[in-house]
């Protein structure tokens, strides 16, 4: 089966900037942010309510992915995606194809229909998260009725720059085979001179799984292990012109034993996704407020699931599934006044996807 989709989108957005602070006291003044629900540059100016989960929250809180940064935050409800051992968001009550997930601004191929599984994006690059509830449809369009949640990566930082870091885990008794049960292993790499910077960065994250009780006829927690590679290449063409091109690759390597009743039959369930993804952006900012974006990316998303029986080499079924998408997105920022910007934006989405499903003979194993 094959479809093919193409959306545009055209948007203008006027947004009422909050006003400054009393000065009758001293303040702390924060970093600037990139506020999603206003394409504006500064916290203090956006007029929607957005929490923001800084790096140092992350690190405190030993995050693997993305799914276990979100898991503590109140007001947001984190449930498996049906028919596949991952994690997606629901929003005020509106499930995951109304809520909008943003890496940098781009939105990230869907593991199924409109969902994006949080497992698959890890948070070694990961600067901090803003997460706005309620609609921004002005901006993002019906996907993001029940909020957005965009991912900002870090930037590279001035010189020759590295990382390394390694975590090793266990689940006692619970776990599959012998200790350590989980491992995670990462690295970047990351540098600027005074026109050129870039950042790379590795993450891999592995866990054997675990059984909640003896004699269970599946194992709860997959095997699984999951890759993420991404590079960041910016240049500075003069002093209003910058480009950006940022490839990127994640692999989700997946197998769940069960059986279909104690003591029954055995099969191993086998999964394999694979993204890669490369993206371009012109940007140009004119000093006084003024800002223009031209981006285009193109994402290859591939899927396979097998169910074998273990005794035989007869595999039970064979599914497979890809989606091609591409999208192009124009953007200009122009400030009206002090307390006010206006932003106008016209987008254009298409993709293409096609799926099988085919149960091959069985074929006994030799003596």
């Amino acid at each position: 089966m094959t479809r093919k989709l193409t959306g545009v989108s055209l948007l203008v957005c006027l947004a009422a900037l909050s006003p400054g602070h009393s000065t009758a006291a001293p303040v702390a003044q924060l970093s600037p942010l990139a506020i999603p629900g206003t394409a504006t540059d500064s916290a203090e100016d956006a007029p929607v309510r957005t929490q923001v989960l800084t790096r140092a929250e992350l690190e405190q809180r030993h995050s693997r992915n993305l799914n276990e940064a979100l898991s503590l935050v109140p007001g947001l409800y984190l449930r498996e995606i049906h028919g596949k051992e991952g994690q997606e968001l629901w929003i005020q009550g509106l499930d995951a194809d109304r809520v909008l997930i943003l890496i940098d601004g781009e939105r990230p191929a869907p593991t199924t229909g409109s969902s994006v599984d949080l497992t698959q994006i890890g948070v070694l690059d990961i600067e901090r998260i803003e997460i706005i509830r309620g609609a921004t449809s002005a901006l993002y369009g019906s996907s993001a009725m029940g909020g957005v949640v965009n991912v900002i990566t870090r930037q590279p930082e001035s010189g020759f720059n590295y990382q390394l870091e390694a975590e090793i885990g266990s689940y006692d008794d619970k776990g599959v085979g012998n200790a350590p049960h989980t491992h995670r292993l990462g690295a970047n790499l990351s540098g600027r001179s005074e026109r050129f910077n870039y950042r790379l960065t590795a993450d891999r994250r592995h866990d054997d799984g675990f059984i909640l009780f003896p004699g269970a006829t599946s194992q709860h927690g997959h095997r699984i292990t999951h890759t993420n590679l991404s590079g960041r290449f910016g240049v500075d063409l003069n002093d209003r012109w910058s480009l950006e091109l940022r490839p990127s690759y994640s692999e989700e390597d997946k197998r769940q034993p069960y059986r279909t009743q104690p003591g029954g039959a055995a099969f191993d369930k086998l999964e394999t996704v694979e993204s890669h993804r490369l993206s371009g952006a012109l940007r140009y900012d004119r000093g006084d407020g003024g800002t223009g974006l031209l981006r285009l990316s193109g994402e290859r998303f591939d899927n396979r699931v097998e169910n074998n029986a273990r005794l035989t080499d007869h595999r039970e079924s064979v599914r497979k599934a890809s989606l091609d998408s591409h999208a192009l997105e124009i953007q200009w920022n122009e400030p009206l006044s002090d307390r006010q910007l206006a932003t106008l934006g016209a987008g254009e989405n298409t993709s293409a996807c096609a799926s099988s499903m085919h149960k091959p003979t069985a074929t006994a194993k030799p003596p």
